[in-house]
């Protein structure tokens, strides 16, 4: 079982999100969406591998959920900062 990939890429979407917090509200913005498309890339990488097994299920519901409570964040942010 092979989650390395998935693991790298929670990694990287916690390291944008935590970079996230500039003062110029359009980097702000760039960053809230750049975190959310990091989000969007960590799900459907999490579900293909969850498709053929490879991750504990346990695991995928805790991602899921996590992914969840960063992306609102990353969307309040990027309203915030006048973003879509």
């Amino acid at each position: 079982m092979t989650i390395a990939p998935v693991v790298r890429a929670v990694l990287t979407a916690a390291l944008l999100t935590a970079s996230a917090g500039c003062n110029r509200p359009a980097e702000k913005a760039r960053k809230a969406a750049q975190t959310l498309r990091s989000w969007d890339a960590t799900l459907a990488l999490l579900e293909a591998e969850a498709a053929r097994d490879a991750v504990p299920q346990q695991y995928v519901g805790q991602l899921r959920r996590a992914a969840g409570e960063e992306r609102s964040r990353a969307l309040a942010r990027l309203r915030e900062s006048g973003g879509p």
